[in-house]
């Protein structure tokens, strides 16, 4: 049910033109969705804060490499990773753990060999 609450605020919030939706939001928005185990609606989130104006930090990077690693998009999950790279927000353990275990659930081993190779 929360991830539906999290759903209508957001809709709620880019409504009001008063209120702008940051990071903080988005990011609780798809924990919400990811806790409630609604992996399509979490990248919907995602993909709303990419076009808005909002400028993700490495909350909103973790996060995102979860849900998708939870989705078994782990393509996406590189993707993200280099994104957050071109957007200069510095990868913590926690987003390289995320990146390595979304290529352990989908059996890539080098690539997920690959992330802690580039970590170190």
């Amino acid at each position: 049910q929360g991830w539906r609450q999290a759903v209508e605020v957001l809709s709620t919030v880019r409504s009001m033109q008063a209120v702008a939706p940051n990071a903080f939001l988005f990011n609780t928005m798809v924990s919400a969705c990811r806790r409630g185990k609604h992996w399509a609606c979490s990248i919907e989130v995602v993909r709303a804060m990419v076009g808005s104006a909002v400028l993700g930090d490495v909350i909103t990077y973790s996060i995102a490499i979860s849900v998708f690693g939870d989705g078994s998009r782990w393509r996406n999950c590189w993707n993200t990773l280099r994104d957050m790279k071109n957007c200069l927000v510095e990868a913590q353990m926690i987003t390289l753990n995320a990146v390595i275990t979304a290529y352990e659930r989908g059996c890539h081993w080098c690539a997920a060999l690959y992330v802690v190779q580039e970590a170190q």
